[in-house]
């Protein structure tokens, strides 16, 4: 990682471990999708009920399979999205897409939940 700490989450009672709630639903997630044929991984915004759709569409120009390797749901999706970029910048490829690190999917595993 670039920085040593992590990015905070903003999740309140919508972290990990807490039982996730109808309204989950409509909140905007952090979603981490890896592209099966190089393993890079996408690290994108979008609301809980859109995920299916924005996989898709991205599973459309994509020749390889996209695997969702979990998401993070916050109330500020956008300000984290733009820490992750900032921390795992010595990843980045291009746009929303970055090389899978050790430290990038050890964040993953210890922060993202299957929705």
């Amino acid at each position: 990682m670039c920085r040593n700490e992590q990015p905070s989450s903003g999740v309140g009672d919508l972290a990990r471990g807490q039982p996730l709630s109808a309204r989950w639903f409509f909140v905007k997630i952090i979603y981490f999708v890896q592209d099966t044929g190089g393993g890079e991984i996408k690290v994108g915004v979008a609301r809980k009920r859109q995920l299916r759709r924005r996989i898709g569409k991205l599973q459309l120009g994509n020749p390889s399979e996209l695997k969702l390797l979990g998401v993070i749901p916050a109330r500020n999706a956008g300000e984290l999205q733009r820490e992750l970029h900032t921390t795992f910048s010595d990843a980045h490829i291009r746009g929303e897409w970055f090389r899978s690190t050790p430290d990038l999917l050890a964040y993953i595993r210890q922060r993202a939940v299957m929705p």
